[in-house]
């Protein structure tokens, strides 16, 4: 696996192969080390390629050092922790794999599981207090039961439903650009404790990718790809939250809305899709409730379909049924609890 990586990585930085083709060379040669050693008749007759990026992977084929320096890469990146995953490796975020362009390679650091159950939370970097408080406390609860919270470490609601899941468990970062570039700089500090945390850092791209304005779009369909739903929590009409919600519906994912103030620009996206037939969301139980999951995890517990964890003593069972959104005095849970 660790020399198919090599060849991946070498593929990765040739002009103009990406991801798909990546993917079709695969498909037509059996593994990356038949493509990258196929002969130039064999390339060129492939349908789909052009001529620019054939050229360009002529070049990097007869260069002495692009392999080299690939397999020299990856060995470097595992003595630093990072892991490197092909759409066939067993820890490869399975619903991943199933979209039409997922990643050639995902470069993750942290040691998260991420074959579990996940959700991704999104919204916009310009929050209300009102979405940064409802973004932390469904990542929290999230957590809590066991889904790992996908999302993209930008400011505003993501890094909001970031933190509310370190509360309560785990959560993923999807990076659009490489995982030495981390950004914005305000949630670097975010980023360490993820990955200390139990967490992961994820990027489809070598770790020396700097930013670019054209891998934040790509990298949304990650965060969509590898989640069961998606939860829109603020969004004006013209937001990257609202990319990832179609992303997701063209993926055939959940996606809902949690409703806002018919007043405000933030909610203008998610009232839209909520019109448009998104699930509403209004509280952590109505995303739990469309998760095809059972069972538990490190990190917390998946609840049975309403909302009560399948474990928890009667008593406690009770207690938390009891429980609601808002504080409740002690006497009324007691009284409604037995």
């Amino acid at each position: 696996m660790q020399e198919e990586c090599g060849y991946a990585l070498a593929l990765m930085r040739v002009p103009g192969i990406g991801s798909r083709r990546i993917a079709r060379l695969r498909e037509r040669f059996g593994s990356l080390e038949g493509a990258w050693h196929a002969p130039w008749s064999a390339l060129s007759a492939m349908p789909g390629l052009g001529t620019p990026a054939l050229a360009a992977l002529e070049a990097c084929r007869k260069s002495p050092d692009a392999l080299r320096a690939a397999f020299r890469d990856v060995a470097a990146y595992a003595e630093r922790g990072l892991r490197l995953h092909l759409a066939d490796d067993p820890r490869y975020p399975p619903m991943l794999r199933e979209i039409s362009d997922p990643p050639a390679m995902i470069v993750a650091r942290g040691e998260l599981d991420l074959t579990g159950p996940m959700v991704a939370l999104v919204g916009t970097r310009a929050a209300t207090a009102y979405g940064l408080r409802t973004a932390r406390r469904l990542g929290m609860e999230l957590a809590e039961r066991g889904v790992t919270v996908v999302s993209g470490l930008a400011l505003g609601i993501d890094a909001a439903a970031h933190a509310g899941a370190l509360e309560g468990g785990l959560t993923a970062a999807v990076l659009g650009s490489g995982l030495d570039h981390v950004g914005p700089s305000r949630n670097r500090r975010l980023a360490e404790t993820i990955v200390a945390r139990g967490g992961a850092l994820l990027s489809e791209y070598p770790p020396e990718t700097p930013p670019a304005a054209g891998q934040f779009p790509a990298r949304n369909r990650i965060v969509s790809g590898m989640c069961h739903a998606t939860v829109v929590i603020e969004a004006p009409r013209r937001s990257g939250a609202l990319i990832t919600a179609d992303l997701a519906l063209e993926q055939g994912r959940d996606v809902m809305a949690v409703p806002g103030p018919i007043d405000q620009l933030q909610s203008e996206g998610t009232l839209a899709l909520l019109s448009q037939g998104a699930k509403l969301v209004t509280g952590v139980d109505d995303i739990l409730s469309e998760l095809p999951v059972t069972g538990s995890r490190a990190g917390g517990r998946i609840p049975s379909a309403a909302g009560i964890p399948a474990d928890l003593p009667p008593d406690e069972a009770r207690i938390l049924s009891a429980l609601g959104p808002d504080p409740r005095h002690p006497d009324r849970i007691a009284a409604e609890a037995g």
